[in-house]
Order: structure tokens, then sequence, then C-alpha cells
């Protein structure tokens, strides 16, 4: 969205065509429908940098909202003119006597078609490379079967005895839903992960009258925060102080850095704060606690808030399942204890492939193929730049992702630096523009000698 906005505003003579695969704008928030989908990223935050929204009704806006904001925002900018939906990149090959990229692309009516560009920028996103758990007997499973990222929209689970398997993001906003409708829920949980305070935390409490303090876990952030409409109203009729709240909560979001250096006062801190915090909502089953606990630091995966994630594991019809599965059953899943649970619906809420080995399959210069550089470590040069894959830009390559702020802010950065080096091209009769191997070997030991002193590099399962 933004690189259809930005590049013809920053390019007047600019041939621009997108191709999308969905049917419509807002690619994961018009994909994931499930019950509680919502951005752990406070929603005044989470916007194009030059579309501020003080209309979110929530703190954590919905991905109903999120949606509704995306599409406003491209009505208004006029660019589905640029757009073809339904049209699937399969790949994309690198002409060396051309100076083009050649692009295969799959219609709405699955015939193949191919296209041609001088510059090639990639935004599939992250998150939209799902499939089904390698999990024993799935197939065979009698009941209702569903996954997080294909949700039907017109699944009631009301009075169901429902299994979740998984104890990513998507779970953690899944199961406080269902908690409240379902009869039974068996949540199943093979690895362990911090449940983190809200991310700008303070500013949470300020509108949540049962919230604490800064200096303490706050006492009641179960339901989610909501903006009354004097509230939004003010925020419409001064600037000034809408953009002094958006800053705020940057700043806070930023600020939590610190904490993921390892060894620090605030990342120690951090840790005993999050501990706190979790073993507090978990009194009820302090079982459940000893499980849950990471030996990783905060941080280390990306942290999410899950309001009321907590609350739920502890509720009366729900069981907690650490037991790592063995299988599954035409009428329900069995544990490596022997013990086989019945269920109705079986909610696989189990992620997607984010490993970025399984990229588009792009082939450059001297039949390099993009996956098989990058099958050992994804390497590219400040996330967006591939040595051997001349005139091609990529929004959400390796080390892009920021555990404490807002994706969005690095996608745009992406494209503002594509504008310049398309102008940069135009403007000096550039044909080809590569990112030297040597510039992307600094960068990957730049990032090989940073890291070890963060929490990334710590090991994530026991």
């Amino acid at each position: 969205m933004h690189a259809a906005i930005r590049l013809p505003q920053r390019i007047p003579n600019l041939n621009l065509t997108i191709y999308e695969k969905n049917p419509e704008i807002g690619g994961t928030w018009y994909e994931n429908r499930y019950p509680g989908v919502a951005c752990d990223v406070p929603a005044h935050s989470y916007t194009l940098i030059y579309e501020p929204n003080p209309e979110w009704s929530e703190f954590y806006a919905s991905g109903q909202e999120i949606l509704r904001y995306l599409q406003r925002v491209a009505d208004k900018y006029d660019i589905r003119k640029y757009m073809k939906f339904n049209h699937k990149c399969l790949g994309g090959t690198w002409n060396e006597e051309k100076g083009k990229w050649k692009v295969e692309i799959e219609g709405p009516d699955g015939k193949k078609l191919s296209d041609e560009c001088d510059v090639l920028i990639t935004a599939t996103g992250i998150l939209n490379n799902w499939k089904w758990p390698d999990i024993p007997g799935l197939d065979s499973f009698k009941g209702t079967r569903v996954h997080s990222a294909v949700w039907p929209e017109d699944l009631d689970l009301s009075g169901q005895n429902v299994a979740v398997i998984g104890n990513g993001s998507s779970a953690i906003q899944i199961i406080p839903r269902l908690q409240k409708i379902v009869n039974r829920l068996d949540a199943y949980a093979r690895g362990t992960t911090w449940i983190s305070p809200p991310l700008a935390g303070s500013k949470v409490e300020e509108h949540n009258p049962g919230g604490g303090n800064s200096n303490s876990p706050p006492k009641n952030i179960t339901n989610i925060v909501t903006f009354e409409e004097e509230q939004i109203r003010k925020w419409k009729q001064d600037k000034a102080a809408f953009d002094q709240f958006r800053r705020e909560i940057e700043y806070e979001q930023h600020l939590s850095y610190k904490a993921l250096l390892q060894g620090t006062e605030d990342q120690k801190a951090g840790e005993a704060f999050f501990t706190d915090m979790m073993k507090k909502k978990l009194e009820k089953k302090p079982e459940i606690f000893e499980q849950l606990l990471p030996s990783f630091p905060p941080g280390c995966r990306r942290l999410t808030p899950g309001p009321g994630y907590l609350e739920a594991l502890v509720q009366p019809n729900v069981d907690f399942i650490k037991t790592k599965i063995k299988q599954i059953h035409p009428d329900g899943i069995e544990t490596e204890d022997g013990k086989i649970r019945k269920v109705d619906v079986i909610v696989c809420a189990t992620g997607f492939d984010v490993s970025g080995q399984k990229y588009i399959p792009l082939t450059g210069r001297n039949g390099v193929k993009i996956n098989d550089k990058w099958a050992k470590q994804p390497v590219a040069y400040n996330s967006f730049a591939v040595d051997e894959f001349p005139n091609c830009f990529i929004t959400a390559g390796p080390n892009i992702t920021l555990s404490n702020g807002n994706l969005i802010l690095m996608f745009e950065k992406v494209v503002e630096y594509a504008a310049k080096s398309i102008k940069k091209m135009q403007r000096e009769g550039i044909k080809v523009m590569v990112v030297k191997k040597e510039a992307v070997d600094d960068w990957k030991e730049y990032c090989d000698n940073f890291f070890p002193r963060t929490v990334f590099a710590t090991k994530v399962f026991r």
C-alpha cells in the first residue's frame, strides 16, 4: 500500500503495476479472521506515518478495524488503479541482456501470464506461508478441523469441546475468546512463552481505571482498553495533542530497547517484572506458571501482550496440556502419556513459516536462485538488497523485524529507499543497480557481532 502511494508521488513518470493475490487490499488483515485477531502494537502508532488515525476505538485495534483503516486509505489515494487483484506472483527471473525482470503470474482463472519490469519490489509480507502441523493422524479426525490462518467466517463453537494446538500469538488471542463460549477447552502448548504487559503500558493505564501504575503489573487489563467518543472527538479537534500522544507511545516502545541487551539492569528488571506479573495472574493454577515460564529472556521471541490469555488458562473449563501430542484419533487427541481427550473441534494455531527460506522463487544473475542462496542463512544488505539480484528491493527481508516498535515504519523506509534509487537510475541513465557482495558480507559481519550482545542470541527452547 505504501509503495502504491509513495512511488507515484516521488516519481511522476512511473509505470506502476501491483500484483495482489487476494481480491482486496489488506494483506494479513484481510486474510486473518480468527476470533480475537488484533495487532499487538498500540493502534495509534500502527499507521502510515502520514495517515494518523485518531478514531481507533481500541488501544490494540482488531483486525477488522485495521482492515477498514487500510481500505479508507486506499480509497483516499485511489491506489486500486495500480493493482491487479487475484493475481499471484509465481516467481521472477532476471534478464541480464535486457536489464529487466520477467515475472510469472497466475491469474484469477488459473491461467499463467508474464510481465516485464525494470525494477522489482517484493512486498509479500511475512505471515502468509501457513501449513497444517505435522501430527500423525491429523487427517483422520472426523470432527471440525480449522487453521487459524484460514478461519471460516460462519464457524460457531458455542458449547463445543475444543482443542487449541499452539501457544504463539494466534493462540494467545484466540483462547480468551473461545474460553467464554465453549464447553471445554484443551490448550496444547509445546513451547514456553513470555506474556508481556501491554506495550506502552502506561498509556493503557491512563485509559483504564483499573490499571495499577508503572511500578507494578497492571491490576485489571483483562479487557481490551477502549476509547470513548469524547476522547476521540478531542483528538480529532486538537491535532497537536493527538500527535503528542502518538509520540509518547512511540517513545515508550523504543525505550524498551535497553531491555533487549543481555545482562543490563533493564533486561534483568524486565524479566523480574514479567515473571511477577505472570505468577500473579496464574495464582489459581500455579503449575501452569512453572510449565509456561521460559528459560530464555523476554524479547528473544517477539513479545505478546495477550490481554486475557493467562486469565483464561485458569478458568474451570480450560485444561493446559504441556505433554507432547502423540497422535490424533478420529474423535480426539492422544498425548505421549497415553491419555486420550475427546473433542469436537481442533484449532491449529500453529503459525507460519517465518524462516525466510521459502521465498518467492527469484532467479538472479548467473541462474542463482534466492532460496538456494538463503538455504543456510537468509542475508540481505539492510534487509532489502541481495547481491546477484539487480534492480530488486525486498520490503520484508532478513532482520527487518523488531521487538520494540512498529514494523510499518520499517516497510516505509524500504520503499523510500527504493524510490530514491529509482529516481537516481532515471536521472543518470543507470540500467542496473545491485548491491556489492562485499557490502552484504560487511552487513552480515556487523549483524553477527551485534546480535550476540542481545537477547535474540539466546536459545528459545529448553
